[in-house]
């Protein structure tokens, strides 16, 4: 097994174990479709992919707060498991409520991972 799976497969076993203090979320992205200038309307609809993983809620960090034009009531997750790695403007919802992605932090660099900080 190499270094990243390892490292991946330890993520994982982590956000498993960890109990009720982990959420399940669904991370959602729309994707626009495909806009035909000529014709002036959409040749491909829109679509939205969703993925299933699991996040924890953390304090948003002082970093954040100073760096990003956050609200109150902004929240900052951290979590994986994702089939894809979330963006910004991703929809995260978590216990039934659907959050938009300000901002996404790869932790550990290989895409297993991610802090999102979400409005």
């Amino acid at each position: 097994m190499s270094r990243v799976a390892a490292i991946r497969r330890t993520v994982e076993n982590a956000l498993n174990g960890a109990g009720d203090v982990v959420k399940a979320a669904t991370l959602s992205r729309q994707d626009g479709g495909t806009f035909n200038e000529i014709a002036g309307g959409f040749t491909t609809p829109a679509s939205t992919t969703t993925t299933q993983g699991k996040v924890v809620l953390e304090s948003v960090s002082r970093r954040f707060k100073e760096t990003l034009d956050l609200r109150e009531g902004d929240k900052q997750y951290l979590g994986g498991l994702f089939g894809m790695a979330p963006v910004k403007d991703d929809k995260l919802t978590v216990d039934g409520t659907e959050h938009t992605v300000l901002f996404v932090e790869d932790v550990l660099g290989i895409g297993a991972l991610w802090r999102v900080v979400v409005r």
